[in-house]
């Protein structure tokens, strides 16, 4: 059992300095990462309305998908008008304004007082989100080294 447990260690130690070195040569130092963080973090926001169902539908005693409806649809107007937004305005701009807007609208559906508030909170942040979507893939494939783009 004592020659598994160092096989395992082993590979574990080699594999982490495959990665490692996977990782130095393609560049991803901590600008990269720090790149990585603020574009890909809101992405949690899609799944938010899956797992806070259960509990708004214990709490305003309503069932039906208008919630997810509303996040679907905010998400496709987002995609659309912050995808044509970030061409016109610029992708500073546009990603600066998504997650502006996700930000405000994600803490105001916290205080929302009944079902037809949050589900219109949860519609306009998945505006944020999904004009995030097209907008910090362009950015993070923009400033990432054209020379050592491995991702």
């Amino acid at each position: 059992m004592a020659s598994v447990r160092c096989c395992s260690v082993f590979y574990s130690k080699r594999l982490s300095k495959t990665l490692f070195s996977a990782v130095i040569t393609s560049g991803l130092y901590a600008n990269k990462i720090s790149l990585i963080l603020p574009s890909h973090s809101n992405l949690c926001f899609q799944i938010v309305s899956g797992l806070i169902l259960p509990a708004v539908i214990n709490e305003f005693h309503f069932d039906g998908p208008f919630l997810k409806l509303g996040q679907n649809v905010g998400l496709l107007v987002g995609a659309v008008f912050w995808g044509l937004g970030s061409d016109v305005w610029g992708r500073k701009i546009s990603f600066n304004s998504t997650l502006f807007i996700l930000g405000v609208f994600a803490t105001a559906a916290g205080g929302a007082n009944d079902y037809v508030a949050l589900c219109s909170f949860a519609a306009i942040w998945s505006i944020g989100v999904g004009g995030n979507l097209p907008v910090d893939s362009a950015i993070f494939l923009g400033m990432y080294c054209a020379s050592r783009a491995v991702v």
